[in-house]
């Protein structure tokens, strides 16, 4: 379900809004490159739900997960001069039947997931709880010049149900600064940013005695790997 509301005299898809779905894009990556464009103010609040049932898949990939999202978005005008921006995410997520994998990785997207991870056979349910924040602004003065900035912040966790317990934090934050001058027709930008990802991950027993070696289902393994077999110069095919 969603609920949009917008001051435009023309109809809004209440499934989605193409009108203004590709004016937030462009805010997001450069909004001084739209800063003149007429953007009425936009609000979207939805509510999203999703269940996969798959009864052939990798060993990697939840049989069964079923995801919850809120998510809201909008654009605003405070002032011919001023346009703040931004959006608001929070998703969380059940799998079931997922084994081998301690990591965030899956491979339902993916042939195999990166070398160099802890296992264990037994498999089992994950929580998974994600929050994603974004905001922006713009300000144009009267002599031409521009600046505005976009931050995004991003936290997660992942969390296993059964022993072995694995739990994976995850927290990416990056930002970017622009400057801009207007000249007639013309707008010349300059853009800098920055940003730092930190994922860590533990492992813990609520019963010692499954870690051992003689119990294969919870016994925790390491996976060294190696990366891949090139058989072009241009690395266009390889094998993992």
């Amino acid at each position: 379900s969603c609920v949009a509301f917008a001051q435009l005299t023309d109809t809004i898809s209440v499934k989605s809004n193409s009108f203004y779905e590709r004016y937030f894009t462009d805010l997001s990556e450069n909004p001084l490159l739209i800063s003149n464009y007429k953007i009425k103010d936009f609000t979207q609040t939805q509510i999203e739900y999703q269940n996969k049932d798959l009864n052939f898949k990798r060993r990697q990939t939840a049989g069964r997960s079923e995801a919850f999202k809120f998510s809201t978005q909008g654009i605003y005008n405070y002032s011919p001069k001023l346009r703040v921006f931004g959006n608001f995410d929070v998703t969380k997520v059940l799998e079931d039947d997922l084994g081998f994998n301690f990591s965030s990785g899956r491979t339902e997207n993916q042939l195999v997931l990166a070398p160099n991870y802890f296992y264990a056979p037994k498999a089992g349910n994950w929580d998974i709880q994600k929050y994603n924040l974004q905001g922006g602004a713009t300000y144009s003065f009267d002599n031409g010049f521009k600046i505005g900035g976009v931050v995004n912040y991003t936290n997660e966790k992942h969390y296993r149900k059964v022993d072995p317990r694995p739990e994976i934090l995850v927290h990416n934050i990056k930002g970017k600064g622009f400057i801009g001058y207007q000249y007639q027709n013309h707008l010349l930008t300059a853009f800098a940013g920055i940003g730092k990802n930190t994922e860590e991950a533990g492992i813990m027993y609520v019963d010692q005695l499954l870690n051992a070696p003689t119990l294969e289902d919870t016994f925790v393994r390491f996976n060294s790997g190696y990366g891949f077999t090139a058989f072009y110069p241009t690395y266009y095919k390889f094998l993992n």
